[in-house]
């Protein structure tokens, strides 16, 4: 086996988004560390990020989904447009895992 020099790649994300990340990659049967070295392999060996960057109004209304997609299945996303409706949505929908 060949051995490899190892760096530590850390990251801060939001505590909800990973909530949900972890739970999605386990019902693949991935962790979060093999997810990210195969992302940056391929980005290495292909030199391509495999996505489009989001606008601001896409990332807010990602951030949004994903905050409360799992626990408000019956509850309607708004159309968020700034950080102050998403802050301003939160504060009124509250964080539902005290119910």
């Amino acid at each position: 086996m060949i051995e490899r020099n190892r760096s530590r790649f850390q990251v801060r994300i939001d505590s909800d988004l990973v909530s949900g990340v972890k739970a999605k990659l386990a019902q693949a049967g991935i962790d979060q560390q093999n997810i990210l070295s195969a992302f940056l392999t391929y980005v290495a060996y292909t030199q391509k990020i495999p996505f489009q960057k989001l606008t601001k109004r896409e990332e807010l209304q990602a951030k949004a989904a994903a905050i409360f997609a799992a626990d408000n299945e019956d509850k309607e996303i708004p159309e968020i447009t700034n950080e102050k409706d998403l802050e301003d949505w939160y504060a009124e929908n509250g964080d539902n895992d005290e119910e």
